[in-house]
């Protein structure tokens, strides 16, 4: 199975260069670096730790982390994305500066292209954030002795049954680790089921409940909400078609509340000038972030076309819809809304998140909608109500509290 997977990863090689430059049409910078991706990564001085994100949500995850490490220790930190390599460069630009963190593309996982780079860069420890594992890293470490670790991993179950199919193949792929810390129970007994070894897995929670907000910005933004003065409601990491059906929403909103705003965020870089476009179509008056436009009072809409602010976007915000969860599966995570005490109005197609979304439901802390007309009544219902939304955004915030902590049982176990 390894070998035909190296096979499949060679036939890549050849392939790469064009998905690229069909990805560069929308996101220019897919263009540079790409010699990084064939193993011609920056050198360095043996012995730091390798961290792997694979894009922007485990780099902002993995920051507080990232900030506790290299205090003592330098760094490489390794991405698949253009936009996740654009969020680690705006969120350590000193630490880059002095050299004490190195950004780069992770290398295709082709063993001669990773014994290079492991020769170069001869790191003491290999961390990947999430579940973004390749085979190939995995195995030539563990045979270099070098330490291997996931943090902060979780297994949805359709994950769990994609890597079921891959059987020996992966299960191998698993003892190659010294640890693997996961984020709930759950995660744990499905890690175990693929072929982790027992005494390598430890529950830590998630890292992303121990948020750490600049307070000079959260000021900022705070001010700026009230200066804004009217409801706000954000739909927050959205995939399609959750656009035009947050859209359609906001058109019967503003029947009730005229000077209603909506802050639309979606997800994934590539999708903002189609989603632009969608605003356009539904004929709002509206602004976007990448103008370095303020919100403006005319403003019905305001589009957030920029990566790295989201937890801007929801300190403006009276009430937030967590996206990925109507019309498509898997959610996103709801902490960063439950540290700001906001209610939260979601889909329930939240599987990717699960446990933290049945402890929310349990202390209601947010609401699991089945419709477009629910989502319509729930936010209605919030700005009809402030005291029926601070009751739920206090039971998401002490929620939050609950699932907080993970951050330093990380640290105990990887240090």
């Amino acid at each position: 199975m390894r070998i035909i997977y190296s096979i499949l990863v060679y036939l890549l090689l050849t392939l790469l260069p064009f998905k690229l430059l069909f990805r560069s049409i929308k996101e220019p910078t897919y263009r540079q670096n790409i010699k990084q991706r064939y193993g011609f990564v920056p050198r360095c001085n043996k012995g730091r730790i390798w961290i792997h994100c694979i894009s922007v949500g485990e780099s902002i995850a993995a920051k507080p982390l990232i900030l506790q490490l290299v205090k003592n220790q330098k760094l490489i930190i390794t991405c698949t994305t253009a936009s996740g390599r654009k969020q680690l460069e705006n969120m350590f630009p000193d630490e880059i500066f002095n050299n004490k963190i190195i950004i780069s593309y992770i290398p295709i996982d082709y063993p001669l292209i990773i014994k290079y780079v492991l020769k170069q860069w001869q790191p003491s420890h290999v961390i990947f954030v999430e579940t973004d594992i390749w085979p190939n890293i995995c195995k030539i470490c563990h045979s270099q002795k070098i330490r291997l670790s996931i943090i902060n991993a979780r297994m949805s179950d359709k994950s769990f049954l994609g890597y079921s199919k891959l059987g020996t193949f992966f299960a191998n792929t698993l003892k190659c680790f010294n640890l693997i810390a996961v984020q709930y129970e759950k995660d744990a007994h499905y890690f175990l089921k693929l072929g982790a070894k027992t005494e390598c897995i430890k529950v830590t929670g998630s890292i992303k409940a121990d948020l750490n907000f600049d307070k000079t910005l959260r000021d900022k933004y705070e001010g700026e909400k009230r200066k804004i003065n009217r409801p706000v409601w954000i739909s927050a990491s959205t995939h399609s078609p959750e656009e035009k059906i947050s859209l359609d929403c906001h058109k019967e909103i503003l029947k009730l509340y005229p000077n209603a705003l909506l802050i639309l965020v979606p997800r994934h870089p590539n999708r903002f000038v189609e989603v632009e476009n969608l605003i356009r179509k539904s004929e709002f008056v509206f602004s976007k972030r990448t103008d370095n436009q303020s919100i403006k009072k005319e403003d019905q809409v305001f589009l957030a076309d920029s990566i790295g602010e989201l937890m801007n976007w929801l300190i403006l915000s009276d009430v937030v819809f967590m996206g990925k969860s109507m019309g498509c599966n898997g959610g996103h995570n709801p902490l960063e809304a439950a540290y700001l005490a906001k209610p939260i109005v979601t889909g329930k197609g939240t599987e990717n998140f699960q446990d933290i979304y049945n402890v929310l439901k349990i202390n209601n802390g947010a609401l699991i909608i089945n419709s477009p007309e629910e989502l319509f009544k729930s936010i209605s219902n919030f700005f009809n109500d402030p005291h029926l939304a601070s009751t739920i955004g206090v039971n998401a915030r002490e929620t939050y509290d609950e699932f907080s902590g993970a951050l330093n049982k990380t640290l105990t176990l990887i240090d």
